[in-house]
C-alpha cells in the first residue's frame, strides 16, 4: 500500500493532465480494442492481455520514472574513479569573453557507502530527451516491434535507464505484482469511465514531504476528478 496507492495516483493524475498530447484517448482506445478482441471482461484481464497494452505499460513506467524518490544505498567493494560531468566556467576581461570546460574527478574507496538518487539518471538529458515532460510512449515498441534504446553519456546501452525496483539483491519482489496490479485496475476505469480533472485543478501537487526519499512521492495534497459511465460496444454487439 505504501508504493501502490501514489504509484497509480501519479500514473492517472499524468494520463489525465497529458490529455491535449493523445495519451488518454489513445490509451483508452489500445485498452478497448484489446477487450474487444479477446471478448472479455475487463475485470477479468489475464496478464498476456496487459502485456498486450504496450502504451498503457510505458505510461506506468514514465510516471514512476517521474515520480520516484528512494535513494539506493550501497557499499563500495573496491577502488574506482568517478569523473563528474564537464562544468561550464566563463571568465571575461575587458575585450574578451572565454568559455571553458572543467572535469572533476574523485576517488571513491572500498568501503565508503553511498547514496544514490535514481533522479540522477531519470532526470538525464542524455538519456532521456526532454526528461522533465511526460511521455507516454517513452517506453513503448515502435512499429515493427522494436524496444526503445537508452544510451549512456558514452553511447552505450543502458539494460536499465529506470531505477524505479532497486537491483541486484536489492530487486523488489513485489515489482510485477504492482505493475500489474495498477495497469489492470487502470485498463477497467478507462474502459467503464470517461475521466477528467475538475476545472479546479490548475497546477501538479507538490510531493509529500513525508515520503520524499523514501520510495514513490505521495501527493502532497488531494486532487478532484470528475467520471461519466461510458456505453462502451462489446464485440459481440459490434459483429
Amino acid at each position: 500500500v505504501a508504493n501502490s496507492m501514489p504509484v497509480f495516483f501519479w500514473f492517472l493524475y499524468y494520463i489525465l493532465t497529458d490529455g491535449t498530447k493523445g495519451s488518454y484517448q489513445s490509451i483508452q482506445r489500445e485498452v478497448d480494442e484489446i477487450i474487444m478482441q479477446n471478448n472479455c471482461d475487463p475485470t477479468s484481464l489475464t496478464l498476456a492481455q496487459l502485456d498486450q497494452m504496450v502504451e498503457l505499460q510505458s505510461a506506468f513506467r514514465e510516471a514512476c520514472r517521474l515520480q520516484f524518490g528512494g535513494f539506493g544505498v550501497r557499499d563500495v567493494v573496491q577502488d574506482f574513479i568517478h569523473e563528474d560531468e564537464s562544468i561550464p566556467a566563463t571568465s571575461s576581461s575587458s575585450r574578451t569573453r572565454t568559455t571553458t570546460t572543467t572535469t572533476r574527478k574523485f576517488l571513491i574507496e572500498k568501503g565508503t557507502r553511498i547514496m544514490a538518487h535514481p533522479a540522477v539518471q531519470h532526470m538525464d538529458e542524455v538519456i532521456f530527451q526532454n526528461p522533465t515532460e511526460f511521455q507516454w510512449n517513452r517506453f513503448a515498441p515502435d512499429d515493427n516491434n522494436n524496444a526503445p534504446v537508452f544510451r549512456d553519456r558514452n553511447g552505450k546501452p543502458l539494460l536499465s535507464p529506470t531505477i524505479i525496483f532497486g537491483g541486484g539483491g536489492y530487486l523488489c519482489p513485489g515489482r510485477k505484482f504492482i505493475t500489474y496490479e495498477s495497469t489492470a485496475y487502470l485498463a477497467v476505469l478507462l474502459h467503464r469511465f470517461e475521466i477528467r480533472l475538475s476545472p479546479k485543478e490548475q497546477s501538479q501537487p507538490p510531493p509529500g514531504r513525508a515520503t520524499i526519499n523514501v520510495g514513490m512521492y505521495n501527493p502532497g495534497r488531494e486532487v478532484l476528478i470528475e467520471l461519466r459511465e461510458r456505453k462502451v460496444a462489446t464485440s459481440t454487439e459490434t459483429s
